[in-house]
């Protein structure tokens, strides 16, 4: 497997760019090309992309060459591991926002110059979340609020995906890295929540985040029943959410008021007939609950901000 060695597929901008976009990817190209077309036809243009590439062959490669001209590409590797991925491009992102766009995903046309004007004109604001849309037919991932507001501790855990998620560089300084133990490819039973635990934390540092639903990003949802693989998913899922919740200091009402809604939904698809369903909500139930009891007594294990801050004006 590579190392953690760079290399850039172009050379850096000669001066900072508005946007950093830190994607990590594994396994995808297909997806990462439609993320790429997404991005080539934004109407915002001041970004530089940041692929930190966990494949071990180089599959990318063609992709990459062929964007080279049209697309502002800078290439890492980085060992698996979804917060080692992100922390990765942390240490090199050049941008004063920095995002964190999802392999399969894709932005809308205006989705960048919708956080540069929102950011611009909420100067006090240290990042900004929207929603994610599934394509038509599709189930979304997560639900979104359909009303704007403020983060706080107790709407922090519902407050966004990693896809839409744009922080200022500042801010990023400050919180330090993602947590290695959470998100996909951890070494550890918590294979998700790992953006949710990074905003958890920069609230309750005090940063000013904002929740606004005309931010939209495209992610692949669900369609028709749901295989026993979607359901492990979402109850592996949960359990890492469960975990965050608790480790962060979530009010207990909230976690409750959670586990009412999944165990609701359970009995509503069995209702329906809906086995599936209801075994997915089961799954979420059962998740939620075992991973609020491991998160009793766990300390945050992440790059210090010294070391984001230090390793961003090495690269610089």
């Amino acid at each position: 497997m590579p190392g953690d060695s760079q290399d850039l597929a172009l050379g850096p901008p000669a001066r900072p760019p508005r946007f950093s976009l830190i994607v990590a990817t594994v396994e995808r190209v297909a997806a990462l090309d439609r993320l790429f077309a997404s991005l080539a036809a934004q109407h915002e243009r001041d970004f530089e992309v940041i692929v930190v590439d966990q494949n071990a062959d180089e599959r990318l490669a063609p992709l990459l060459a062929r964007y080279a001209g049209t697309l502002d590409v800078r290439h890492l590797r980085a060992p698996r591991g979804l917060s080692r991925a992100r922390n990765a491009g942390l240490a090199v992102a050049r941008g004063a926002i920095v995002a964190f766009p999802d392999d399969d995903c894709r932005y809308a046309r205006d989705t960048l110059a919708r956080v540069a004007g929102f950011l611009v004109a909420h100067a006090d604001v240290d990042g900004v979340t929207g929603r994610v849309d599934a394509d038509p037919g599709e189930r979304a991932p997560a639900r979104f609020a359909r009303r704007p507001h403020r983060l706080d501790r107790r709407s922090v855990y519902l407050g966004g995906m990693s896809c839409v998620v744009f922080l200022r560089a500042a801010l990023c300084a400050r919180v330090g890295g993602f947590d290695v133990a959470l998100g996909l490819g951890a070494r550890s039973p918590w294979a998700a929540a790992e953006e949710t635990d990074y905003l958890a934390r920069a609230v309750a540092q005090g940063a000013h985040l904002r929740y606004e639903p005309a931010i939209v990003v495209d992610h692949p949802g669900t369609r028709g029943a749901l295989a026993a693989a979607q359901v492990a998913k979402g109850g592996a899922y949960a359990r890492a959410f469960g975990f965050v919740m608790r480790r962060n200091g979530a009010p207990r009402t909230l976690w409750i008021a959670l586990l009412a809604r999944a165990l609701g939904g359970a009995c509503i698809a069995l209702a329906a007939g809906r086995g599936d369903l209801a075994r997915y909500h089961a799954a979420v139930v059962r998740g939620r609950w075992r991973g609020w009891r491991e998160g009793a007594g766990h300390a945050v294990d992440d790059a210090s901000p010294a070391t984001i801050v230090t390793a961003r004006k090495s690269a610089g």
